[in-house]
């Protein structure tokens, strides 16, 4: 789990912005949804406005060693439509993101999130930026 953090801390460091964020961005995007390696009940969410963002963060989805993320080669990139959350809405995500690119990342849990937006804050240059983590609604769309 720690490595995942990592390299979503890394993929956001890239996409960071100087000024505060509000919300994680929200509409139709492209994203990945994969497991967490032992913890078969957590799975990652990264999502951009576009295919090619998407494939970029999955790129870079890498190990200290510079290995692949086993989750990450499997997963594909697909639409998702990311919707504001509403109470008894399913399946939620906690995400965070930069105010750069509507780009943001998380986890089904908010604890998972936390632990996420912590190494990136910490990987953060002065002046950057990330939202806090917040509910979002995740659909397939097909």
């Amino acid at each position: 789990m720690r490595r995942v953090a990592l390299v979503l801390a890394s993929l956001l460091v890239v996409a960071c912005a100087t000024a505060p964020v509000a919300h994680p961005p929200i509409g139709v995007m492209w994203g990945y949804l994969g497991p967490v390696a032992n913890a078969p009940t957590l799975e990652i969410l990264v999502y951009a406005p576009d295919r090619p963002s998407c494939e970029f963060s999955r790129a870079m989805a890498q190990t200290r060693a510079g290995l692949p993320v086993p989750s990450q080669r499997a997963a594909q990139c697909e639409q998702l439509a990311i919707l504001p959350y509403r109470e008894g809405g399913d399946p939620v995500y906690w995400v965070f993101g930069a105010e750069s690119d509507p780009f943001a990342a998380g986890g089904n849990d908010p604890g998972l999130c936390a632990s996420f937006h912590q190494t990136a804050l910490q990987a953060l240059r002065p002046g950057d930026a990330l939202s806090e983590c917040e509910p979002v609604i995740v659909k397939h769309v097909r």
